[in-house]
């Protein structure tokens, strides 16, 4: 049955309209039937006709004002609303117990008049807002519902004074309908860092299915603007955001009206006037997005949610009574089955452990993004691995096995735009990245054109085109259909060269408009364009063996710190050829070794179970081109049978890490065969 209610108000009637308002989006049954004033000048009469509720002028608080309210017919109860009169006890007695009454203070303290400016003036640091039943005392009578309301030492009369009546505004109606109905108004919570149109509809909706809508700030003055009615948090708990709005929604009133249990928490609840919060929609702040544009610590820090997280939480624990969203997806769903009639337990309980995976996912990243750059060396100490929606790939390394990607935050992929060509297959993946990680290692221009990972053919040079030629002088046998990679911008011209042969994928840094018109005329090649800048290299690189998860830290340090010439002195040309080898040798797969000169890869041994057949690998591979060049070893040599090998070829200088058992044999043979040799003390194995 509809609930007849009339109001009582002198003054401006801010009160009244928000009683109203609330009412015609609320789903109980409330109708005002008039605002009764004494003050015929009063704004509340403007609001009245506004709102087309009828209104009446009375004189007399006493007979008068009985006598019209009887006239109205049942009225459930009558809402003082900044009535400037004091009614008299025949009036009390005529409606006892159906007067309610709004007070600006925590009563008992500051009844009567100008009890805000009272307050202010004592210096309180504590007031609040109370709902009472109006009795023959000002004041008195028992009391409906309290909230507290923090008072600042600087703070002026004219903020304090709106931040206590934004709280009657929420209180009075929520009180109003516990009275009535005995029944809670539900809440629906909106704290969104997007403001998107998909928000302003969902939240008209929540409003026709008759949610009270609460908002932090941006998102409240966003769903306001579009004609959402709708209250700030500090409207419900008194307290204003604080700390340059780093607290907003932890509090009693927010997290208590989510989490309490409807069952068995109900009555402590409603002595506590905790609003019942039934729906819960967070978009937290996007702190991966901050990750990828600056490296500001402060900045990041800022863009660490806690109180979206804190709500999401507490959503999601208290799923059988609280819908909890975080992807708008979602709300097309839940839109959907209120309108069927309400939402399944089983949508709460999904949409719970969706949260629970968004909160998670956030902590991960906070925690990836701050150890990197203040705790990197103890990042090994806690790994966490989230993988959420892979997306599939064509197949894995054969046809036969299933395989799926996942992106991370400032990760290789992440950083790479593919411009032309056939999706990347698995293979494709990890050939690209060892081809660009390889030519990152130069400071110049810099080509290597991968296969199985494992550079075949590369060069470095001072001039695009002389690098690139100078490449093909390398394994051109195996570098077909393989990913190449340059460290700079493609441009026209090297396109023209490039195009002449197969390759599967290309990487590089841009590519001219030009150049584009060249290669994406070879319908299968794939074109890359890597941003060097937004990909971050990972400090460490995790491995899945057997269910076992293996750490190492990558190996970023340059292989040629210090080197200790064990036969003969090296010359500055000789220096530049050890540097490119042992850069080319790190990114072969172990056992490995290659034969440089020139700046230039002439051959490759990679992947052999015996150090001397890798070593006779990579000089067969370069062949008469090994005369005067440089062998470089990832490993140690066990016997000093590869430099009798690397003699045979013509190889004027030795490069291996040392360490063996037999290091002073295989430096005899060096000395004997007349072939410089050089320690370098340091392994480069890839498995």
């Amino acid at each position: 049955m509809k609930k007849r209610v009339v109001v009582l108000a002198s003054g401006n009637g801010t009160n009244f309209e928000a009683l109203v308002k609330r009412a015609r989006i609320s789903k109980f049954p409330l109708e005002f039937v008039s605002l009764i004033t004494d003050n015929p000048k009063a704004p509340a009469i403007e609001r009245a006709k506004r709102l087309n509720i009828p209104y009446k002028i009375i004189s007399d608080p006493g007979d008068e004002l009985v006598e019209y309210i009887n006239s109205l017919g049942r009225i459930d109860a009558i809402v003082m609303a900044g009535f400037m009169r004091i009614l008299p006890a025949k009036t009390i007695e005529a409606f006892r117990g159906k007067i309610l009454n709004i007070h600006p203070s925590l009563l008992p303290a500051f009844k009567g008049t100008k009890a805000i400016e009272r307050a202010w003036a004592k210096g309180v640091r504590f007031s609040g807002v109370s709902v009472h039943i109006a009795t023959e005392k000002v004041d008195d009578g028992p009391i409906l519902a309290q909230r507290v309301i923090p008072l600042f030492p600087e703070e002026s009369l004219e903020s304090f004074e709106g931040r206590v009546h934004s709280v009657e505004y929420a209180l009075y109606f929520d009180a109003l309908v516990d009275f009535l109905f005995k029944e809670r108004v539900p809440y629906a919570l909106i704290s969104s860092y997007e403001k998107t149109p998909k928000i302003v509809e969902f939240a008209r909706f929540l409003q026709g299915e008759g949610y009270t809508i609460i908002s932090t700030s941006g998102t409240a003055k966003f769903l306001a603007e579009n004609g959402i009615f709708v209250f700030e948090v500090s409207s419900i708990t008194g307290f204003p955001e604080i700390f340059g709005g780093r607290v907003k929604t932890i509090n009693p009133y927010i997290a208590g009206g989510i989490l309490y249990d409807r069952e068995t928490d109900e009555r402590i609840a409603r002595i506590l006037n905790i609003p019942r919060i039934d729906l819960v929609f967070v978009q937290l702040y996007p702190f991966s997005k901050t990750a990828e544009r600056t490296d500001n610590i402060d900045e990041l820090i800022e863009m660490i949610d806690i109180g979206g997280i804190t709500l999401l939480r507490a959503a999601a624990k208290n799923f059988k009574y609280v819908i909890t969203l975080i992807d708008p997806e979602d709300i097309d769903t839940i839109m959907e089955e209120m309108r069927e009639g309400e939402v399944k337990i089983e949508t709460k309980a999904s949409l719970a452990v969706k949260a629970f995976a968004a909160t998670t996912r956030y902590d991960m990243e906070i925690y990836e993004t701050l150890a990197s750059k203040l705790d990197q060396k103890n990042m090994h100490k806690n790994i966490f691995i989230y993988v959420s929606n892979p997306e599939p790939l064509r197949y894995g390394e054969n046809p036969h096995q299933k395989a799926w990607l996942k992106k991370t935050q400032n990760s290789f992929l992440s950083a790479v735009e593919q411009l032309h060509g056939k999706p990347l297959s698995y293979n494709n993946i990890m050939d690209a990245f060892s081809a660009f990680s390889c030519a990152s290692e130069f400071e110049d221009h810099a080509c290597v054109i991968i296969k199985h990972q494992t550079p075949c053919a590369g060069a470095e040079g001072e001039s695009p085109l002389e690098c690139y030629e100078k490449t093909l002088l390398g394994d051109m046998m195996a570098a077909f259909g393989g990913i190449i990679a340059f460290n700079f911008a493609v441009e026209e011209d090297l396109a023209r060269k490039v195009a002449e042969h197969f390759y599967e994928v290309i990487i590089a840094t841009d590519y001219s408009s030009g150049a584009l018109d060249i290669l994406t005329k070879k319908k299968n090649l794939r074109i890359l364009k890597i941003d060097p800048f937004k990909y971050q290299a990972p400090y460490i690189n995790l491995v899945m063996q057997g269910n076992d998860i293996l750490i190492q830290t990558n190996d970023y340090s340059p292989p040629y710190e210090g080197f200790d010439c064990k036969v003969g002195k090296i010359n500055e040309t000789e220096l530049k050829d050890v540097i490119f080898g042992l850069k080319m040798v790190k990114w072969a797969k172990s056992n490995a070794a290659v034969v440089v000169k020139n700046k230039i890869l002439l051959g490759t041994g990679s992947g052999l179970v015996d150090r001397v057949t890798a070593v006779k690998v990579a000089l067969e591979k370069a062949g008469s081109r090994s005369i005067g060049a440089v062998l470089v070893s990832d490993g140690f040599f066990p016997f000093p049978d590869s430099i009798v090998l690397a003699h045979k070829y013509g190889i004027s200088l030795v490069v291996e890490p040392g360490g063996s058992i037999r290091d002073e044999e295989v430096i005899e043979e060096a000395k004997k065969l007349g072939i410089k040799l050089v320690f370098t003390g340091k392994r480069l194995f890839r498995h």
